[in-house]
Parts: C-alpha cells; structure tokens; sequence
C-alpha cells in the first residue's frame, strides 16, 4: 500500500519567491532607484569582491570588502546633497609592485553631489560636487599616501525599467609623503542597466580609468544581475557580477567576480519614494 507524500511547509524556493513578490509589490520602484546613483534614498550598500591575476607575475589574488554607504541631506526645498564615502577592506598578494601579502583598508574616497529634486527633462537628473581621496591605508600598496581632489558630475536618466548614465570624476594630488608619487586619475563610469516588474535588475557597467602619471588604462567591464528580497520585512537587494579587465595595463588583474548587497533605510525624513 502506497502513502501519497503530501508537503505541509512550502518548500524553500516557494518562499523565496514568495519574499521577492511581496518585496515588489510594497516597494514597486524600489529596485530601480538603486540602479541610480543619484536616487535620493538612504541607503548602504556592502559588496565582496575577489580578483585573480594582475602583478609582477600575473597570478596575484586579491579580496575586497567595499562599504559604501549613501546619505541624502536637504540643503533648500528643490536642492539636495547626495554623500557617498567608500572605503575597502583588502588583503591582497603579489598583485602591485609590492611582492608578499599586504592586508588593510585601503584609502577612504568621499564624494558630494549637489543635485535638483526636479528633473532636467526625459526622466534625467543630474548631480555635480567635489571629490576627496584620504591617504587613510594602513599599509604600502593599499593606498597612494597623498591627499587628493577633483570634480565630480554624473547624469542619469530612468524610463520605464530603463536605467542609464554616466559619472566622471578626477582627482589630483596635493599634499601627502615626500616620496609618495603624484596622483592624477580620471574615472568613467557608464552604467546600463533594466529592471523587470519583478524586481530583477541586469546590469551591464564599466570603469574606465586612467591614471595620467603611469600613462595607464584600467578598465573592468561588469555584467551582473540583481534582486529585491524582503528579509524581516526589510527590504534588500541581492546581486552578483562577473568582471573581465578588457584593458589591463599596470599590474591589473584579468578577471574576478562580485557579490553584493543594498540595504535600504526608510526614516521618517527619507522614504523611498523620489
């Protein structure tokens, strides 16, 4: 005699699913917003990275813990400051001209955006502000000992489930160790990206940067997917992102992969709704 075999709990991918339907349908633009980098939302976001080759030998391994939390401030009724600070955790080997493993944080970079609460027209938003590089690495390798600044612009636009747009930003150095080398750095960061009515973000992004004292291109390029989940009735955005350096001159790896997270904060003065 057979017995049917019932489930009397859903089954884990069935609440998973569940979390990400419900996450979708209390915060609809949620998952969107954090696509864009100008999007006044508090929010922190904590991303793992690993990369592979680079170095001396082209076999360095390096792992990061990036914070990089966003904070919005009124400063009139249509003007905002938008304060990104970005500071890494590294243990790394062989991968720049230092041989051996070096572990630490690596320098801390503050940005500031003055942006409009209303749109420049097509659904864009624009943000300019400075640029600050601290020399707060706590060892050689994982960082450039120099106190550095520059400008700052991206403009981003949203339409539909369509998020795209452009930061750039350079600094110079202008004051830190005697025998620390100068710092003049340009970086580009176009960014595409689509969100689904499920909350299901695919990205496609690149870093170009160019570090004008070595004459050096750098350039990452991402492909990564992204979704919104409620954990606790927090919502939370969830992703993963495959890295290939299609320019890798100076020491920089080949590849490497990224796990990230974004937790949004809902305060009585920031909702997440724009």
């Amino acid at each position: 005699m057979h017995t049917a075999c019932t489930q009397p709990f859903p089954q884990p991918l069935a609440r998973s699913q569940e979390r990400r339907q419900q996450a979708q349908k209390i915060y609809p633009e949620l998952s969107q917003k954090i696509e864009n980098p100008l999007a006044r939302i508090l929010i922190f976001p904590l991303n793992f990275n690993y990369e592979k080759g680079g170095g001396p030998d082209s076999d360095g391994e390096r792992y990061a813990t990036n914070f990089a939390p966003r904070i919005p401030f009124t400063i009139m009724e249509d003007w905002h400051i938008l304060s990104k600070s970005e500071i890494s955790w590294v243990h790394q080997k062989d991968t720049t001209g230092f041989s051996g493993t070096q572990e630490g944080w690596s320098d801390m970079i503050q940005t500031f955006f003055v942006t409009p609460r209303r749109s420049i027209g097509w659904d864009s938003y624009w943000g300019i502000g400075p640029t600050f590089v601290m020399p707060t690495a706590s060892e050689d390798g994982l960082g450039s000992d120099q106190y550095s600044a520059g400008p700052s612009i991206a403009v981003f636009r949203q339409k539909g489930g369509l998020t795209k747009g452009i930061l750039v930003n350079h600094v110079w150095s202008y004051t830190g160790e005697d025998d620390a080398e100068d710092v003049s750095v340009t970086l580009m960061e176009p960014t595409l990206s689509y969100t689904t009515k499920r909350g299901t973000s695919m990205r496609l992004k690149a870093e170009f940067r160019h570090d004008w004292e070595r004459n050096q291109w750098n350039a990452p390029l991402q492909i990564g997917i992204g979704q919104l989940t409620l954990i606790r009735n927090q919502p939370i955005k969830i992703g993963i992102g495959y890295n290939h350096f299609i320019l890798d001159e100076g020491n920089s790896a080949d590849w490497g992969v990224e796990f990230q997270i974004s937790v949004p904060i809902k305060s009585p003065r920031w909702s997440f709704i724009r």
